[in-house]
Order: C-alpha cells, then structure tokens, then sequence
C-alpha cells in the first residue's frame, strides 16, 4: 500500500500545474479506488477513524456524482490528502506506531 500512497501523493501534486480536464478525471478515479481499497484493506474494527477518513475521501473524489469547488479549494485539498498520505506511507514504510497512521495497537 506504501507504493499506491506514493502514486497517489504524486498525481495530486501534479493537480497543482495547469493540466486538461482528462487528467482530473482519471485522478478523481484513481483517488477514488485507491480510497476504497485503503478502507477494505485497513481493518475498520481497529481503526473506525482512518475508516471513515477514507469513505468521506472516495466520496469527495467520486467521478460519478462530481462535487464541483472553486480550484483554489481543490487545490488545498489535494495538498493536504499528499501531506497525510505522504506521512502515512512513510509510517508504514518505517512502521513505527504513529497515531492514526499505522494500525498498531499497544496492548496492556
């Protein structure tokens, strides 16, 4: 999951260049799959939280039902879905017990 992260963290700092329309379209898909497949994946009885992150995420970014925001509001978005995603990617790659991040429970 740490490459999908990667390549998702890098498509959506390419939305911050002047790009055709197509290309928001496949990052809006891709986001999208790459949101369900975090949320399957990821265990939701350990971690509702990150669960729902990844829900509200897929559902912002579905190419079906298009939520439509002013660029600048697009672009704060897609900035802040890299940074969280490049730090869980990195928590993951290192796995470290990062809150929120990585999956890992301490046990009592």
């Amino acid at each position: 999951m740490v490459i999908i992260k990667s390549i998702i963290v890098v498509i959506l700092l390419l939305c911050l260049l002047p790009m055709p329309y197509q290309y928001y379209s496949i990052v809006r898909f891709s986001v999208t799959i790459s949101m369900i497949i975090f949320a399957i994946k990821d265990n939701p009885e350990k971690s509702f939280g990150k669960f729902c992150f990844y829900v509200f995420i897929g559902s912002l970014f579905n190419p079906i039902a298009i939520i439509e925001l002013p660029r600048i509001a697009w672009n704060i978005i897609d900035v802040m879905l890299a940074l969280v995603l490049f730090i869980s990617a990195v928590a993951q790659y290192n796995d470290k017990n990062v809150p929120f991040f990585n999956n890992k429970i301490e046990e009592k």
